[in-house]
């Protein structure tokens, strides 16, 4: 039986460009041999994301479905959302592993380990002005591109 796994992503904001991702994402988890659960991409079609309270209902049955899941696939191209956030978090105190979009796990028990941070120093570090929360190390582009040693 395929491993059920959590997908992560953006869906407010640009909604068509985050439903697409989300799709996308969808796809990769089942080529990866993987039984994905993206709850944005269906409960949005009963509820209604403007409505407060809808949205609060459609977020926790999300975090139903998670808590059901044996790891959590992220989807940063776009940022983390303050959904993703909570949904992380979910998994963090889960201990489930996470899976980046191109498949890669993060880190076994990923979740035990990733931290949000704003200036972390890895931008600074690699020569950029600005610095973007990130989840150091693991969605940074200046830490991936550069190389930028991480000190914990």
């Amino acid at each position: 039986m395929n491993k059920a796994v959590y997908v992560c992503s953006p869906y407010r904001g640009n909604v068509e460009r985050n439903v697409e991702y989300a799709k996308q994402l969808t796809k990769q988890a089942i080529m990866m041999k993987l039984s994905p659960i993206t709850p944005h991409l269906y409960i949005t079609q009963v509820l209604d994301d403007a409505i407060p309270t809808e949205r609060e209902l459609g977020l926790s049955i999300g975090s139903d479905l998670l808590r059901h899941c044996d790891c959590i696939l992220i989807g940063a191209k776009y940022g983390i959302s303050d959904g993703m956030k909570a949904e992380i978090s979910i998994a963090e105190r889960l201990g489930l592993d996470a899976i980046s979009e191109s498949g890669e796990i993060i880190s076994r028990r990923a979740a035990a380990k990733v931290r949000f941070y704003t200036d972390c120093g890895i931008c600074a570090r690699a020569g950029t002005d600005e610095c973007v929360p990130c989840y150091m190390g693991l969605y940074c582009l200046n830490y991936k591109s550069n190389n930028v040693e991480v000190e914990e």
